[in-house]
């Protein structure tokens, strides 16, 4: 059975605003959904790290690996001061939504 692509396809739109132009999250990694995708958007394929990127690349993406974790000892710390840069604990929806939109 054929599936459609809203079946594999699930939509980003908080990735639409950043990259301007229509974006997705591909909910299956196979050559029928990867087929499915189009020549305008973004899509993202959330694959372990270590797996096979071939299907991928095989079908035209790209793969970038945005799952780094930093790792700092505290010892090797250097904290980096900003004077217009203050953590606020007690804000308001209306301040946060200016900001986030």
């Amino acid at each position: 059975m054929n599936k459609t692509a809203s079946e594999f396809l699930k939509p980003s739109p908080w990735d639409d605003r950043v990259f301007n132009m229509p974006c997705y999250e591909l909910t299956e990694i196979t050559r029928e959904s990867l087929a499915m995708t189009c020549d305008v958007g973004h899509y993202t394929a959330k694959l372990d790290p270590v797996s096979v990127k071939s299907i991928l690349h095989e079908n035209g993406f790209y793969y970038c690996d945005t799952l780094i974790e930093p790792y700092c000892r505290p010892d090797m710390f250097r904290p980096s001061e900003c004077p217009d840069v203050d953590i606020e604990y007690n804000c308001s929806l209306e301040d946060l939504l200016k900001v986030s939109s």
